[in-house]
């Protein structure tokens, strides 16, 4: 039965083949789309646990911490808290340098517990009163930046290389909070010539250094967090009705981002599989209608319908099956692919096993529902009258 199967298959090649790529495309763009929504959602996930407090605030109804805007002087007022052990301010922005058209900076005050949960690999941390900062290693090896060298065109100078295994903090720098407030026009860094001239008058003395006033979240380390974090977060929305407090596990529901990127990478699966499915079935469907004579001979020989339909689904199984591996090596290579000609550091992928299995068992149903119709159909047609069809 299988050397018929593969017989059939091979009759039209070219047919073959397009049903084939088809099965490939749709798992491709499953596999595509779920690694990098995981890649994403893991690497805040990591964030979140490694580099976390035990709360986060942030301000209310932000739609996610990019939008958010908190007073720093929040940070000594959470502070007086007697379950608070220390508050930790942070705020983030994006630039676009030379090579790169998303570059992520982080901003931490050199004090900082939390800076110096970043892992250091060569050189120290930054200090708040000077133009220093940290970068991380893969774009220190991106740019051939060591300690000692200039960065964002010679306005810092690298201290130290870290290392977090998060690709977009990888690819990040840190620097204080002060330091951040002289380049917080996103975009703009070396294109917006008022933004260089501040700088330019900065570095000649004539204008008064700038403070940051307001930082993206607040992140709270507890003295006892399994007692204390829940009445600790109502008594800050009490207190602070402008400002939202939340346990770090909870953190990732507030990113409406990623919940819209699952939504999208589901729509664009769910279509691409589509596709595929119709690709098989016109397939399967002309192979039957093109067999007819050939299928009433071999009812007329004394084969079962049982057979003619094992013989029909399993031209589709091999179809599914060659495309779903196909799709799941393609899928791998190409957001790899894809990732590095983006190059935006918060992209990355995540390959968990059970995607993998996934993508095999959607690739063989796909195999299922598009030979499902025809091989019904066969096992319909009567031998006299297939022996008649021309």
């Amino acid at each position: 039965m299988l050397g018929i199967v593969f017989k059939n298959l091979l009759r039209r090649k070219l047919r073959t083949l397009f049903a084939l790529l088809g099965v490939a495309m749709g798992i491709l763009a499953m596999v595509a789309l779920t690694a990098i929504t995981e890649g994403t959602i893991y690497q805040f996930k990591k964030l979140v646990t490694d580099y976390r407090g035990d709360i986060i605030v942030q301000q209310a109804k932000a739609p996610d911490p990019v939008f958010s805007q908190v007073d720093l002087s929040l940070v000594e007022k959470l502070k007086t808290y007697p379950e608070v052990k220390d508050a930790h301010p942070i705020a983030f922005t994006a630039t676009k340098i030379p090579g790169d058209e998303f570059f992520f900076i982080l901003g931490l005050p050199g004090n900082s517990a939390l800076l110096h949960r970043h892992k250091l690999i060569e050189g120290c941390y930054y200090k708040d009163d000077a133009r220093e900062i940290v970068l991380g290693e893969a774009a220190a090896k991106q740019y051939k930046i060591r300690i000692g060298d200039s960065f964002f065109d010679n306005q810092f100078k690298v201290v130290g290389i870290y290392s977090v295994g998060i690709r977009f903090l990888d690819k990040a720098c840190m620097m204080s909070l002060d330091n951040l407030a002289t380049i917080s026009a996103p975009a703009q860094l070396l294109t917006n010539p008022s933004q260089l001239f501040a700088q330019l008058t900065h570095f000649l003395g004539l204008s008064q250094k700038r403070k940051l006033s307001k930082v993206n979240m607040i992140v709270l380390d507890l003295y006892n967090p399994e007692k204390q974090t829940k009445p600790l977060i109502l008594k800050i929305k009490e207190q602070f009705p402008e400002q939202e407090a939340m346990a770090s596990p909870e953190y990732l529901n507030n990113f409406e981002q990623i919940e819209l990127l699952q939504a999208m990478a589901l729509v664009i699966s769910i279509i691409a599989m589509s596709i595929a499915t119709l690709g098989i079935l016109n397939t399967m469907i002309m192979s039957v209608y093109e067999r007819t004579r050939e299928i009433g001979l071999l009812r007329s020989l004394g084969w079962s319908s049982r057979r003619i339909l094992a013989m029909i689904l399993g031209e589709g199984f091999i179809i599914s099956l060659m495309g779903s591996l196909l799709g799941i090596v393609g899928g791998i290579f190409g957001t790899e692919l894809v990732i590095e000609i983006v190059n935006v550091g918060a992209l990355t992928a995540y390959y968990p096993q059970e995607l993998f299995f996934q993508a095999l068992v959607f690739g063989l149903g796909l195999g299922l529902m598009g030979s499902l119709f025809p091989a019904w159909k066969a096992t319909r047609i009567s031998p006299i009258e297939a022996l008649r069809y021309e």
